[in-house]
């Protein structure tokens, strides 16, 4: 059998398919079916990405918070050492002020906020510089 007469039976029995009222709507519930998974399968793939670019940016917002802390204690530290080889009192009180200051702070507090307006797609994220 030619190719083109596999086409043409397989195109007949489709029709003949299709003439049938029961099979016609079997076939366009068929049809409806498959679009929805489609778009189901859009809807998924955009969230997943939204998800990924959410997790990319709470891991970076993380990273910066964490390092900036790190850096001031590093800085108080440094001063703190300093303050005790030269026995600066009024510096080494001020290194441990700035040292406490930083340790009492939750740096996670920020955090919480951000990921409160990252959650709500209602609310403006208002950047301030």
């Amino acid at each position: 059998m030619e190719k083109k007469e596999i086409a043409l039976k397989i195109g007949k029995g489709a029709l003949e398919l299709f003439n049938k009222p029961e099979n016609r709507e079997l076939l366009i519930e068929i049809w409806n079916k498959n679009n929805e998974i489609k778009k189901l399968k859009i809807q998924s793939h955009t969230e997943i990405e939204r998800i990924v670019k959410r997790y990319e940016l709470c891991r970076n917002v993380l990273t910066l918070i964490f390092a900036e802390r790190t850096k001031g204690l590093a800085a108080h530290y440094e001063a703190l050492d300093k303050a005790l080889a030269s026995n600066d009192r009024e510096l080494i009180i001020n290194s441990l002020r700035g040292i406490s200051t930083i340790i009492a702070q939750n740096p996670l507090e920020s955090f919480s906020t951000l990921t409160a307006i990252l959650n709500n797609e209602d609310e403006t994220l208002k950047l301030d510089f």
